[in-house]
């Protein structure tokens, strides 16, 4: 049977979520592209923190800052300002699902190593893009195309990145 504290900590969570993930439609930013912070305006205590972790990794943020206020209800605010990281961070990720994507439509083996050829990316993030698409290597191309065995795949690429 579940603890009726921790069944109320995870209702609070949803609430907060639900909130967040709101507030990221209406402001058209995918859950994909990570924000620094979110403050929850609330007159209950804090959440532990495993709970607090459950709300970064659900809504993709960075901090999540308590603001004790005299209402019952809870309110969130995201802070959307993007910072050249969090943008590079989101431009990665989107990268990385395209990758993936294209690894799947040429039906790579999940062990399977790639090539990967790329209009641009974060160079900073080169290493990290690398292993988690088990690429070789990341080369300067036209469009987005994975190499596997010697044959090209081409996926859509919807993102710039400023060098």
């Amino acid at each position: 049977m579940i603890h009726a504290t921790t069944e109320g900590e995870m209702q609070r969570v949803r609430a907060i979520c639900e909130l967040g993930h709101a507030q990221r439609k209406e402001k058209k930013i995918r859950v994909r592209q990570p924000l620094q912070s979110i403050k929850v305006k609330t007159s209950q205590n804090e959440l532990a923190k495993d709970f607090v972790q459950l709300i970064k990794e659900e809504l993709n943020i960075k901090e999540v800052d308590w603001v004790k206020t005299r209402s019952t209800d809870i309110k969130v605010e995201l802070n959307t300002e993007m910072t050249p990281v969090l943008k590079a961070e989101g431009e990665v990720r989107e990268l990385i699902r395209q990758i993936q994507e294209a690894r799947k439509t040429q039906g790579c083996a999940l062990d399977e190593k790639i090539i990967v050829y790329a209009p641009s990316w974060p160079k900073d993030f080169e290493d990290y893009i690398k292993k988690q698409t088990l690429a070789e290597k990341i080369i300067e191309g036209k469009e987005l195309k994975i190499e596997k065995d010697g044959l090209l795949s081409r996926a859509r690429l919807f993102i710039s990145v400023v060098k």
